[in-house]
């Protein structure tokens, strides 16, 4: 079994580990900082693009997993810089911020994504979502092993914090992974599922952080601890009040339903073409009553999708029924939490009603036609 040796610092056998010398040990602890901080900056921009591209609950928790952790690691690694001389000092305000930062952003994400299940906000996230959270998953692993090694031989607070968090951030990742995956199979709920579980991860880390900084610590007085967990508590209740409101409103919006109709009754068929359709019917569930809209962008060159977002604004409608969605269209719809769901286009739309609420349309997870669906061939082919 290969054991660490001074030559070989960043083993990660540590089956009887030789001693490092102070100078090694010190290069060890260094690499360690930079690379985690460096490394989540990375994450942050590359699964936080990916993630809002995708539709992605779980990587945009992990990118905001690894938001917080860029701005606790960048702390870490300046202070770092700055007590090179001292490496056993530690600021504990900065550990506290650290913990604070850290909660509020899992409470932030475990509460958008309960909303994401509750709202039922399916989407896939696709190749590029998955193999940018198998990749996630590799450097975390790296950076979890690393941390475990430096730990051994060099105890302080600061290679403490590195370890628990590349530890949370290698779990994180794995959790990314499973639901991401799962999702793109058609499990789309497992997405913000694990989103959750990566929230409460970021929970778990930060108490973590907090309880051995008080405990380390005795300027920290029952008083001035009593003030920190107010403040937690404070944002948490924000972030609680927020999404809960957005959410009751998403789901009134839910009993509004828009159809592109080729009458004005709803004994008219589906008109096939959304953007383009004759006319809008708008039916409220709770009121039993419809209102028909003529769709004035019908004919008109270019984008249509403008106007049509507009009367989904005006009318406050939570439902779209149709036979074709655009991916321009549908990735506009999903930016306002509006659920989807195909019906054919030779029913009329008395018919979809009753389908939709009966639950025999499954709601759609993906477009279904490509950009430029309802024009002939020469509009087609202009300049969008």
């Amino acid at each position: 079994m290969k054991t660490q040796t001074a030559s070989d610092p960043y083993s990660f056998d540590r089956i009887s580990p030789a001693p490092v010398s102070a100078d090694q040990c010190t290069d060890c602890r260094s690499y360690l900082i930079s690379l985690s901080f460096f490394a989540n900056v990375i994450f942050v921009v590359i699964e936080g693009f990916v993630g809002i591209m995708a539709g992605s609950h779980a990587l945009v928790a992990g990118a905001l997993h690894s938001l917080s952790d860029t701005t606790t690691f960048g702390l870490n690694y300046f202070e770092d810089r700055r007590h090179l001389a001292n490496v056993q000092k530690v600021n504990p305000g900065i550990n506290v911020f650290m913990g604070v930062t850290m909660f509020i952003a899992g409470a932030w994400i475990c509460a958008r994504s309960v909303s994401a299940l509750v709202i039922n906000d399916p989407y896939r996230p696709g190749l590029m979502g998955l193999s940018v959270a198998a990749i996630s998953v590799g450097l975390n692993w790296y950076l979890w092993n690393l941390s475990k090694c430096v730990y051994e031989n060099h105890k302080d607070q600061r290679v403490n914090i590195c370890k628990i968090q590349n530890t949370l951030n290698f779990f994180s990742a794995v959790l990314t992974l499973t639901g991401v995956l799962l999702a793109d199979l058609g499990f789309v709920f497992f997405d913000p599922l694990f989103a959750v579980f990566i929230a409460l991860t970021m929970i778990f880390a930060s108490s973590s952080i907090l309880r051995e900084t008080f405990g380390a610590d005795d300027n920290f007085t029952p008083k001035s601890r009593m003030v920190i967990y107010l403040v937690i508590a404070f944002h948490a209740a924000i972030i609680i009040f927020f999404v809960t409101a957005t959410t009751i409103k998403v789901l009134d919006s839910r009993n509004v339903i828009l159809i592109p109709s080729e009458g004005t009754t709803l004994d008219s068929k589906i008109d096939s073409r959304l953007g383009r359709s004759n006319y809008f019917i708008i039916y409220d569930i709770r009121t039993d009553s419809a209102v028909t809209v003529i769709n004035t962008d019908r004919n008109v060159e270019g984008d249509v999708s403008h106007n049509l977002i507009g009367v989904i604004d005006e009318y406050n409608v939570g439902v779209v029924i149709a036979p074709h969605v655009g991916k321009e269209v549908f990735d506009k719809l999903v930016s306002k939490k509006t659920a989807m769901y195909y019906d054919g286009h030779n029913v009329t739309v008395n018919q979809a009603l009753q389908d939709q609420q009966s639950g025999l349309l499954e709601q759609a997870t993906i477009n279904n036609v490509d950009r430029g669906y309802g024009r002939n061939v020469v509009k087609w082919l202009s300049v969008w």
